[in-house]
């Protein structure tokens, strides 16, 4: 457990990195504004625009960039996506 959880906060903290990056850049409005890590069921949780929490767990953690990568081109963001799309295999691999 201790190496998956490891994994999702990884992921969460990028996400939170590429949000910083999607608010200063481009007009965007944050997906993580209210967005967290449950520990015991090891997801994280986001609340979508319509107030209903969504979960993701380490193998889908790129899940909210897809969007974001298609609509805003910037290097910073491919490069967060490419970083979570390896925890999500390797999490599949090694969780």
């Amino acid at each position: 457990m201790g190496n998956k959880m490891e994994l999702l906060k990884s992921s969460y903290e990028l996400l939170l990195e590429a949000d910083e990056v999607l608010r200063s850049n481009f007009d965007y409005e944050s997906i993580l504004e209210n967005s967290f890590i449950d520990e015991d069921q090891e997801v994280i949780f986001t609340k979508d625009t319509f107030g209903k929490y969504i979960q993701y767990e380490i193998s889908d953690c790129y899940t909210p960039l897809i969007k974001a990568l298609k609509t805003y081109r910037c290097k910073e963001i491919s490069d967060i996506y490419k970083e979570l799309k390896k925890i999500s295999i390797e999490a599949e691999i090694f969780c």
